[in-house]
């Protein structure tokens, strides 16, 4: 007997070990003021940095072209820590304090993976305070072990700068801000002897517009514009620095996640129209590179053109790091799925939304049509794959399949800013399985035409 508990219990040392041994590494880098106009290989827009870096991560990732953030940066790492969009944590603007009571992703991996993980966040914070007498103890009350950055949104100078820990602790930093980040990354990372998950989130390129360290960048800064470029391929330059810092097996058994959290600033575009970059809800503020490469990624050079949002990387990560969900988490949808095989998203309703002078706004689309809304009654109706830039307002001429699609986001919008989406692939709500509506929604997993409540006409048949 002694000898059978003896084996049993070497038989789950070894599995826990080698369980241990298996869980990916997860680095979370998060630009700054960053969107698709921005980024090579997103397809527009011509004037673009020169980013060795994230180009390797498209050829040997997965980049996701229709990903949605919010228009500005607290309400993004808000539905990234929570899972939820501004509408269910109140944060849909800075500068709001995201509360405590709801739960972070650092929270959920120590206590819902069985994978014992190091975890940190280095950089930006801008979520807010703690109400004690110790406000930077904010990260710490979220559930995050080390914490070190820059508590507001941005620093004064890249080259002057004060650095806060979750300690109380304040440090004037005077080397450039991307590569005083990086190096703590380096440190921080090279000091973990258990799979571990970095967030990272690099204040650049965001104002003030300041030339990086010579050597490190290509475009000859001129102005707001092309400074803001060279900070873009700095901070590319320092990615590879913190891969590079990193041993073989290290890199190997990583799996790395590339997003901005909002689109480029006004200072510096000349893309968009006047007033549909950053802090709008246009395409311009909201639509952002996200590519995923590394461990776990299986897709090599591919593009995912499925409706994805920066929320869905809660769940995302959750599950790469063990913690099983049924099809996502809150408004959060796994897209570990889709890391290895093709159709994994399911047709979905994109969704995000935004407080500007005291009004809320919310945008919604479908693979084609986007609706913009706001509190006080107005809307915009835009074909998005004809006109990206939303520079013809279909209001007022829509044809009857238009106002059907209209009615249809209309109706989603609210459904999801009242309640849980029983169109969104994840159980959520009172649902008791992915997407059952509480059976409100009509017969499910039926081959047939018939227009079903909740979702609109199926042009071939599906199942739901």
């Amino acid at each position: 007997m002694r000898i059978l508990q003896t084996i049993l219990i070497l038989f789950f040392f070894t599995t826990a070990l080698f369980s241990q041994q298996q869980s990916p590494n997860i680095l979370l880098i998060i630009a700054d003021d960053m969107g698709i106009d921005s980024t090579p290989g997103f397809g527009i827009n011509e004037d673009l940095p020169s980013t060795p870096t994230l180009d390797s991560f498209r050829e040997k990732g997965l980049s996701f072209t229709n990903c949605w953030a919010a228009p500005q940066c607290s309400p993004t790492r808000a539905a990234i820590m929570t899972g939820k969009f501004g509408i269910k944590t109140g944060v849909m603007r800075p500068p709001t304090t995201l509360e405590t009571s709801h739960t972070s992703i650092f929270t959920k991996i120590k206590e819902q993976s069985s994978t014992d993980y190091s975890m940190a966040l280095i950089g930006k914070w801008h979520l807010g305070s703690s109400s004690g007498a110790n406000e930077y103890s904010h990260p710490n009350d979220s559930g995050i072990p080390h914490y070190e950055g820059v508590f507001a949104s941005q620093v004064a100078n890249y080259y002057d700068w004060t650095k806060v820990n979750s300690a109380g602790n304040e440090e004037q930093i005077t080397e450039y801000a991307t590569k005083h980040l990086t190096d703590n990354a380096i440190s921080w990372i090279g000091d973990q002897t258990k799979p571990w998950f970095l967030w990272l989130a690099h204040v650049a390129p965001h104002a003030p517009f300041e030339i990086p360290p010579s050597g490190t960048y290509t475009t000859i800064p001129t102005d707001n514009r092309t400074t803001y470029l060279s900070m873009i391929e700095n901070m590319d330059y320092e990615i590879n620095r913190l891969l590079e810092s990193m041993d073989a097996e290290t890199l190997e058994n990583t799996v790395i996640i590339f997003i901005g959290d909002n689109g480029r600033p006004g200072q510096t575009n000349n893309y968009w129209p006047t007033g549909h970059a950053k802090a709008s809800i246009y395409e311009g503020g909201i639509r952002v590179p996200m590519i995923i490469t590394g461990k776990s990624v299986e897709r090599v050079n591919e593009v995912e053109t499925s409706l994805v949002q920066a929320a869905d990387l809660h769940a995302t990560i959750l599950e790469l790091a063990g913690v099983q969900l049924l099809g996502g988490t809150e408004n959060s949808l796994s897209l570990k799925p889709s890391l290895q095989f093709e159709n994994q998203i399911s047709n979905r309703i994109n969704y995000t939304d935004y407080e500007s002078g005291n009004i809320e706004y919310w945008a919604t689309r479908n693979d084609t049509y986007k609706l913009i809304e706001d509190e006080n009654g107005g809307e915009e109706f835009y074909n998005i794959v004809t006109d990206i830039k939303e520079e013809t307002n279909l209001i007022g001429s829509l044809t009857t399949e238009q106002e059907t699609i209209k009615t249809m986001l209309q109706q989603e919008a609210q459904i999801i800013r009242t309640d849980w989406s029983c169109n969104d692939g994840i159980k959520n709500g009172t649902e008791t399985t992915i997407d059952d509506c509480n059976n409100t929604c009509g017969t499910t997993d039926v081959l047939s035409y018939d227009n079903i409540p909740c979702i609109y006409l199926p042009s071939q048949p599906s199942v739901y």
